[in-house]
């Protein structure tokens, strides 16, 4: 037969003999389940708490210039690109501190009496970054290679948060300012919700600092089981002249 070139010729014509209509109808066997992974249902307990807080979510850039607010495990590594679509977006974001900072800026440009924002995305910092130490106090699933196993720059995920002026809508009850204490409920049941069954010791220690582009006096680092973890604090007068 001239017509037979794969198998599957030679199994439709044996069905074609034998008759279409006596060939049952079944599924196929499905091996795999279904359902979500650690990781998005960590992510998913993340955007329940951010929302439940009263913030809105974005999605930033993912790029900055040379001078940038760092935020959490402050460091001057950069990921620079070769080839930087402009001037002021040279190297990949090392902390999501100034996508939020525009945003609210923006918000704010259109009048709004108030905003609270927050951001679920990765950060880039250079490989041996003092960040990598942080994520190997917690965890040991972190490390990020290529296909011939060399080190690519640290990318976690990171949480942030930015809010300012007055609550509004109809969800509230009243029209007080946003505060720091709105930023730490959030924090702290997402950290309720990530801790392991037995994990007593899973809170946020406040510890104050002081940390470039906020307010000296009015800033903390948040320290999870001894390893910093996160910084809270009031964006510095100097700085939110600078945005305007």
């Amino acid at each position: 037969r001239g017509d037979l070139h794969r198998p599957a010729d030679l199994a439709e014509e044996v069905a074609r003999i034998h008759g279409y209509e006596r060939i049952p109808a079944r599924m196929p066997v499905v091996r795999q389940t279904g359902g979500l992974t650690v990781q998005q249902r960590a992510e998913r307990a993340v955007h329940v708490a951010a929302r439940a807080g009263g913030f809105h979510e974005v999605r930033t850039r993912p790029f900055t210039g040379e001078r940038t607010l760092v935020g959490a495990v402050p460091s001057d590594g950069r990921v620079v690109l070769e080839n930087p679509l402009a001037k002021d977006a040279a190297t990949m974001a090392p902390s999501l501190v100034e996508g939020l900072l525009a945003a609210v800026r923006r918000n704010v440009g259109q009048g709004r009496p108030g905003v609270a924002l927050y951001e679920l995305a990765r950060v880039f910092r250079p490989s041996g970054d003092p960040m990598d130490a942080a994520l190997k106090a917690l965890t040991d699933y972190w490390r990020w290679q290529d296909t011939a196993g060399a080190a690519l720059p640290t990318q976690p995920r990171t949480l942030a948060l930015a809010a300012q002026g007055l609550r509004g809508g109809d969800e509230w009850l009243d029209d007080d300012p946003w505060d720091v204490y709105d930023l730490l409920a959030v924090l702290d049941e997402v950290v309720a919700r990530a801790a392991p069954p037995d994990g007593h010791d899973w809170q946020l220690v406040r510890e104050p600092t002081e940390r470039e582009g906020l307010h000296p006096g009015r800033t903390a680092r948040l320290v999870l089981r001894g390893t910093e973890v996160g910084v809270v604090g009031q964006l510095h007068p100097d700085e939110a002249e600078r945005r305007d």
